[in-house]
């Protein structure tokens, strides 16, 4: 349960950069690299963090392998004349209903952490944009301070994802 609630939050963070792919396409690819043995592992290391290792370089690959990002043929521009190269015909119009989606999602979780003024400002960052080291600076907290903040409020998010 925790590999597969890894996968999705990974494969979440690719957006359309997944390119049709799910949480359990990158866990069984994680399993069938580390059976293949093209992912090495290393003593020491049990299974489960090698499979978490195994997955978080898989979709950073998968990341990086697409310079250009991916549109859906229905956000092209069409025309009579479409001699034009699809990225040319993008519609740069933002989609009024994943924004309205995107600012309740975000309300329902600023409510999550309204008694928790540490994750509460920590979630407001990150939908700012900001990283993980800028947030420790502005916070004035430690790596360690920071990675505990952030498993609590993944555990809140994932708690509340199965109960709504």
């Amino acid at each position: 349960i925790r590999l597969r609630r890894f996968a999705r939050w990974r494969m979440r963070g690719l957006g359309r950069k997944a390119a049709g792919r799910n949480d359990e396409d990158l866990l069984s690819e994680a399993i069938t690299a580390t059976i293949a043995g093209d992912r090495t592992w290393r003593e020491g290391v049990d299974f489960y963090q090698h499979l978490l290792g195994a997955m978080r370089s898989i979709s950073t690959s998968w990341h990086q392998k697409h310079e250009v990002d991916l549109y859906l043929e229905s956000e092209l521009q069409q025309t009579a004349d479409d001699s034009r190269e699809p990225l040319d015909r993008v519609v740069t119009t933002l989609d009024p209903e994943r924004i309205l989606t995107a600012k309740e999602e975000l309300q329902h979780i600023r409510e999550l952490f309204a008694k928790d003024a540490v994750a509460s400002r920590i979630v407001e960052l990150l939908a700012m944009g900001w990283t993980a080291e800028q947030i420790c600076a502005q916070l004035q907290m430690s790596a360690r301070a920071y990675g505990a903040a952030i498993k609590r409020i993944r555990r809140t998010l994932s708690h509340a994802t199965h109960v709504r």
